[in-house]
């Protein structure tokens, strides 16, 4: 049976204290301590299971999930895979130990959901980052800083950065089908060799900000919102022209040395 780690600074959370009724406390207790998650921090979501468990009705149980995906943002759904994942899992149940992320990896490998796999790799990135290592990892296909003190950032990372932008502006179809050409036109744009044409990963993901808030401020239909790939070809460079306060972000999150990297799948 494996144990969960509760952190006792959970009650002096400002948003429980504050937010949380009676039943969000007991249901926020239950996601993090119920036998049914992976070390992903995944689970299946059935309603009449977790009602059974908590004592609850299947209606209550869904208005929870309601709360706690839109409200609180500290889940995501996947009602087609029938998947839930809690968001902030990892910042309580993983370490920088290769050996358990090797674990997570795996897991990661047998959730359903393109959506919720592609967050569990982006929560594996930001983990790994934290290791700072001087040599590249050992290929869990997450981004780190090399011997010759280039940074590798991860493609899929980039690419689950962009699925989330869309599903934020409800988009989500526009990118949830097209992994594979969005990743391989990510890698010819931020890898180019010719640097008028290179644009840095974050900066891509900038200009993808501006394209879709500009969609969804003007709400604008479904069917007129490029596609995720159809985003990388002039538009691009386009929209990048557009974003603001990219350098100062850039050197927050990569340091002055942010010109050295390459895009990896």
């Amino acid at each position: 049976m494996p144990k969960r780690l509760i952190d006792t600074e959970l009650w002096n959370n400002e948003q429980i204290v504050e937010d949380f009724t009676s039943d969000d406390k007991y249901f926020w207790l239950y996601l993090l301590t119920n036998p049914h998650g992976s070390i992903c921090g995944v689970m299946k979501y059935a309603p009449a299971i977790m009602g059974r468990d908590m004592g609850l009705h299947k209606d209550t149980i869904e208005n929870l999930v309601y709360r706690f995906e839109n409200n609180y943002k500290l889940i995501v759904v996947d009602k087609e895979t029938k998947e839930l994942l809690i968001l902030n899992w990892y910042k309580w149940n993983w370490s920088t130990s290769e050996k358990l992320l090797q674990s997570v990896f795996n897991s990661k490998e047998t959730i359903k959901s393109e959506y919720i796999k592609n967050l569990v790799q982006e929560r594996i990135d930001m983990v790994s980052e934290k290791k700072q290592e001087d040599t590249v990892s050992i290929g869990y296909g997450y981004p780190t800083i090399s011997n010759t003190n280039i940074i590798d950032i991860s493609a899929l990372s980039v690419y689950s950065k962009i699925l989330e932008m869309y599903k934020r502006c409800g988009y989500e179809k526009k990118a949830k089908n097209h992994k594979t050409n969005t990743i391989k036109k990510l890698t010819t744009i931020c890898n180019n060799k010719d640097k008028k044409k290179r644009l840095h990963p974050l900066l891509v993901l900038m200009a993808y900000g501006v394209y879709l808030a500009e969609c969804r401020d003007s709400h604008k239909e479904i069917e007129f919102v490029k596609q995720s790939d159809t985003f990388l070809t002039s538009m691009v460079y386009d929209y990048a022209e557009q974003v603001e306060g990219f350098e100062e972000r850039v050197v927050q999150k990569y340091g002055e040395n942010w010109g050295k990297y390459r895009l990896v799948e």
